[in-house]
Order: structure tokens, then sequence, then C-alpha cells
């Protein structure tokens, strides 16, 4: 049976596969340290983020069993963008590090398991991280990325300087 649409301006989408979840890494900067991004075109920015001439982006491995991405536009026309992952084992260095990790001035690349990356943040408008350490019913750190901003999270098709 073929797709179809009521609304002419929908292209549907049949046929295709289509993996759950995150890929095992999301990838993120301070905001400060991203000199352009460029303007979108047809929701993807496929021009490379332009970065101070040392700062890349780095990346976060986790488990992708427990990680999320959603984005759902509220009463006020804003999209709450929201990731969740979640990095195993906790450990001294580990905590150190997230600990700092505290505001709201970040970007992130979100990568799902097609391949398909998110940009979420800006450089006027980061998104914040915020960190949860646990031990049950899993030991490790549940980090949790929200943004939000007027325009739902561009496709990036651009490198990634790592």
């Amino acid at each position: 049976m073929p797709c179809t649409s009521n609304v002419a301006a929908i292209t549907a989408f049949c046929g295709t596969a289509n993996a759950p979840m995150l890929d095992r890494k999301l990838y993120i900067t301070t905001a400060a340290k991203v000199d352009a991004i460029a303007a979108a075109t047809a929701h993807v920015i496929s021009t490379d983020i332009t970065m101070e001439s040392t700062m890349v982006f780095y990346a976060w491995s986790f488990s992708k069993e427990e990680s999320s991405y959603e984005s759902t536009q509220d009463e006020n026309g804003m999209w709450q963008t929201s990731v969740k992952i979640f990095i195993e084992k906790l450990a001294s260095a580990t905590t150190n590090i997230l600990v700092g990790m505290n505001g709201d001035n970040y970007i992130a690349i979100v990568v799902d398991r097609n391949g398909s990356k998110r940009l979420v943040g800006d450089i006027n408008n980061g998104c914040t991280v915020r960190v949860k350490e646990m031990t049950t019913p899993k030991n490790g750190y549940e980090v949790t990325i929200t943004w939000s901003s007027p325009l739902a999270p561009y496709f990036y098709t651009g490198a990634i300087a790592e």
C-alpha cells in the first residue's frame, strides 16, 4: 500500500530502514569557542562549523541502549529539545570532568543510528548540560542536554573537528 498524505507540502517517505536510539557518541564544545555557523538551507547546515584555531568538538562515548533524543514544539512555538545519555561506571576522573560542565553555553552534535547529525545549541543560545550520578538501578552518569529554541535543531552534514 503506498504512502499517502493529505498535506500536499509534506513528502511521504516509505520503505526505508529506520534505526532507533542514538549512535554511541555525541560531540560537544563550548559556544564561546565557535567562530561561525553557516545559515541553514531547507533546515540543513552543510558548511563546516568554523572553530577557534585550537578548539575542537570533544567526543563523548556512551551506552546506546540508554540514549534518547526528542524535540517538541510547545504551546508558545518554542522547540524544547532533550538529549539523554548514560555514561557507565562512576569514577573520580569522570566526576571531576562532569562537575565542571555546569552552565548553558554548549553546542552539541547528536548522531542517530541512521547517521543523521543534529546541531543542539548555537553561538548565542547554547544548550545546558545536567548530570546525575547514580548506582541504582545502574552505575554511572545520566547526562541530560536541554535546549530551547524557536526552531527544531538543524540537521548538520558538515565535518566534525575532533
